[in-house]
């Protein structure tokens, strides 16, 4: 994916080799198609570049809330990067686009070799 252009704000601050080592893998989204489900295990990150996704709470008695909107500006999964193993929240998208996805443990293994340094990915 060299010189590749990014729409999404976080995958534009990775540097070359990051995105190298990601392995990202392009990924068509269809209105209501579902990212997580609760209490399954969150296998990939997801950096949108075009369209919008909804995080939802589920109550007890089966209604729903909004609780989060994701779009270019920010990245599916990323709780799984601080330790959560199954998701707690509903997330499918609203609008269609499509986006990148890579495997959680390439990500954390990226995450781990840049903790502490100051400049980004």
């Amino acid at each position: 994916m060299p010189d590749q252009t990014f729409n999404n704000t976080l995958l534009k601050r990775f540097n070359a080799q990051s995105i190298e080592r990601l392995q990202l893998k392009s990924v068509q989204f269809a209105v209501g198609q579902p990212i997580e489900e609760i209490g399954e295990p969150i296998a990939n990150l997801y950096f949108l570049e075009e369209g919008m996704a909804s995080m939802t709470v589920t109550f007890e008695n089966g209604r729903q809330v909004e609780v989060g909107m994701f779009g270019f500006e920010s990245v599916i999964g990323a709780s799984a990067l601080m330790g959560t193993k199954h998701s707690l929240n509903r997330i499918y998208t609203q609008v269609a686009g499509w986006g990148y996805a890579c495997k959680l443990e390439r990500a954390q293994e990226e995450f781990k070799k840049s903790a502490g340094r100051s400049a980004p990915l």
